[in-house]
């Protein structure tokens, strides 16, 4: 009961990032594929094409928003899809566009007076 209520009150006072997935009620790893389904979804509904680049680039960011959440000096990306690791920090327009913005300012923030601190992919 006392683990519900500090969830709680992190998430109404925004103490927890929005895009914080796992470890969280309703904000399990499930919920995030569930998530990432809808969105593919819904963008057939609209007409609209997903890729196995865009999908990559989502895991992508759910990845570097939840290690920029930790104080860790070094980040380190593992991935067969070197189009999306290209992509992820790619700020113009493209498909997944929305997905690169979060990671660049999700990492923005992570070097911001850090000049230790790396990534790699």
């Amino acid at each position: 009961m006392i683990a519900r209520r500090l969830q709680f009150d992190a998430i109404k006072h925004s103490v927890l990032h929005p895009n914080q997935l796992g470890g969280i009620a309703q904000r399990s790893t499930e919920d995030a594929g569930l998530f990432l389904t809808h969105l593919v979804r819904s963008g057939w509904a609209k007409g609209l094409k997903t890729s196995v680049v865009d999908a990559e680039l989502f895991a992508i960011q759910l990845g570097v928003i939840k290690a920029t959440s930790f104080d860790i000096k070094r980040i380190v990306i593992i991935t067969d899809s070197l189009t999306a690791a290209r992509r992820a920090v790619d700020a113009s327009v493209h498909s997944g566009q929305a997905h690169s913005l979060a990671i660049v300012q999700a990492l923005r923030d992570f070097f911001t007076n850090h000049p230790d601190r790396s990534i790699h992919f």
